[in-house]
């Protein structure tokens, strides 16, 4: 019988909570009219395969996903003589 007033008290506890909710507003207030134009040098590999990974391309990727900086296209075939 308490088991069973228990789960009745529970019950009618669950009946009247209110149900939560919640709002989540961004306002932008500065920002950049113009990306400063910016160039990634591409890293030296010295391994014997090809790198995990392209760090250039995530250098690059996060200064432009920053809206702040516009990387320029890499040249991997630059030859200094």
């Amino acid at each position: 019988m308490r088991v069973l007033k228990r789960i009745i008290f529970i019950g009618l506890l669950l009946q009247f909570t209110l149900p939560a909710s919640a709002e989540l507003r961004i306002e932008i207030t500065k920002g950049v009219d113009n990306a400063v134009r910016v160039a990634v040098v591409p890293f030296a590999w010295r391994g014997k395969r090809k790198p995990p990974i392209d760090v250039s391309d995530v250098v690059s990727s996060d200064l432009g996903l920053s809206g702040r900086f516009e990387a320029l296209p890499t040249i991997t075939d630059v030859k200094f003589s």
